[in-house]
């Protein structure tokens, strides 16, 4: 069930009709079922995983605070990473590494060929794992007690809100939210209806409006060069920025209307004046779950140099095989390493300063380099987008970048409307930036009068000109 979609605006009304209108013991029922079948929808047969990753982790869970011999808490949580990442690589990575390795064997005249298995991606498993995961090693490291209520603690891993695509939540901050008492409250409300209608303007009318330029040009980049290429690099960096932020948005909006706070995902990671700033606020869950569980427990920075710089490397070349079943999500983890190392080695070595907004355009342009192997379908395809990215003509020069060429159509509606919703995100982020304010927070602190022009402006501009046809969100594929 995506968000924008018409199942999805009938169902939410209903779940928090419902979930009010019970008694608070009752209310983690109502929110089980809801996600339960917020997740069927997509495909049925799956939820056999989720309800298994369930169960091993909230059983595993209660043997290991109980257990007082160390060997025996490690066989547990050794058994947890088993058995949810075993799943996690037979259906992610399997058909993958299969292929890698067929390629392999024909280089080296080896006639042996590994079968490869045709089944869907499990929408969202990525992310519940993880989540599961968490919550395991944190009992055997002793900063938790185990959830005891078992409907509680399956809520805990498919609370539908963040099921499919984050944020990753610690039990330690979204367990305590489902056991206490929830009443509704106007504030709530309020604050919640704003992240759900930004997120939908992030969602339908920047990320899917930027797709209708973007898509075409990295799916048929033999037809395109030089500005064209450059201009949907960029548009995808914030297409991407708006799908992701939007979802994330909208699943805390829906949370909030429930009485629950989920975490914040984003913190204006374009205006980050390096790369390791950019990844303290881009998918910021997902950067503290690897820093807290993989970084870490390899030593983090406190080992010599070389071991800390390959800590980094291995930690951002598994956040890229994490992100999708692809080489060019390794390479881009890969960048993004090196790109660390390199400035670990920049500030030890050459501790010279250059200017705030340099950094804020090196990073950025950086950040939107890799975007482009993340991007790309293949390494082959991404290598001919950099080639033909400097293959700038006298007459490619005085060109926008858009275009309207054959079965490629941007009409000017779209490019006023496109530069439009940039304008309006790049003065939210900088709102947010040195007001050091969430936008949702700002809305609320300004007159009725304000607030309601800022709402009217919101929804005339989705139901109006955004763009409908039940786009999947990015995410959704890891």
């Amino acid at each position: 069930m995506l968000f924008n979609s018409l199942h999805f605006l009938a169902f939410f009304p209903i779940v928090v009709f419902a979930y009010y209108m019970v008694k608070q013991k009752w209310r983690w029922l109502i929110l089980l079922f809801a996600s339960y079948y917020f997740y069927i929808s997509w495909e049925p047969a799956y939820i056999i995983l989720i309800v298994f990753s369930t169960v091993v982790d909230y059983f595993v869970g209660k043997r290991i605070f109980r257990t007082e011999s160390n060997q025996k808490k490690n066989i547990l949580i050794g058994t947890s990473l088993l058995l949810n990442l075993g799943f996690l690589f037979f259906f992610k990575y399997f058909n993958f590494f299969s292929e890698s390795l067929n390629i392999l064997f024909k280089e080296i005249n080896l006639s042996y060929r590994i079968q490869e298995l045709n089944f869907l991606l499990p929408v969202g498993i990525s992310f519940y794992t993880f989540q599961t995961l968490s919550y395991s090693i944190d009992i055997r490291k002793g900063i938790l007690k185990p959830e005891t209520h078992f409907g509680k603690f399956a809520l805990f891993v498919s609370f539908f809100p963040q099921l499919v695509a984050g944020p990753i939540e610690r039990a330690k901050d979204l367990l305590p939210q489902i056991n206490s008492t929830k009443e509704t409250t106007y504030n709530n409300l309020r604050t919640g209806f704003i992240l759900i209608l930004w997120g939908f303007f992030q969602k339908l009318f920047i990320a899917d409006r930027l797709a209708l330029y973007v898509d075409p040009v990295f799916n048929n980049t033999d037809d395109f060069s030089g500005t064209r290429l450059w201009v949907a690099s960029y548009l995808f960096a914030f297409q991407i920025y708006c799908d992701f932020a939007g979802y994330t948005n909208i699943a805390r909006g829906c949370a909030k209307v429930l009485g629950i706070n989920l975490s914040i995902n984003f913190k204006q990671p374009y205006l980050s004046s390096s790369i390791s700033e950019f990844w303290r606020k881009w998918h910021i869950t997902l950067s503290s779950w690897f820093k807290d569980y993989v970084y870490i427990p390899l030593g983090g920075n406190k080992v010599k140099t070389p071991k800390y710089f390959l800590n980094l490397m291995t930690v951002f070349l598994v956040s890229g095989l994490w992100h999708g079943a692809n080489w060019t999500f390794v390479i881009w983890g890969g960048i993004h390493g090196a790109l660390l190392v390199i400035e670990v080695i920049k500030r030890k070595k050459f501790n010279f300063k250059t200017p705030h907004f340099l950094n804020v355009i090196i990073t950025f342009q950086l950040v939107v380099f890799a975007w482009i192997f993340f991007r790309a379908d293949s390494f082959g395809s991404a290598i001919l987008f950099f080639e033909k990215m400097f293959q700038i003509n006298t007459n490619d020069i005085f060109q926008i970048g858009f275009f309207k060429k054959g079965h490629y159509d941007i009409g000017v509606l779209d490019i006023i409307l496109s530069f439009f919703s940039l304008m309006i995100l790049i003065l939210v982020g900088l709102l947010e930036r040195y007001k050091n304010q969430r936008l949702e927070e700002f809305i609320l602190k300004q007159n009725k009068y304000l607030r309601w022009g800022v709402y009217y402006i919101l929804t005339f501009s989705i139901l109006e000109f955004g763009v409908f046809g039940s786009e999947q969100f990015i995410y959704f594929q890891f």
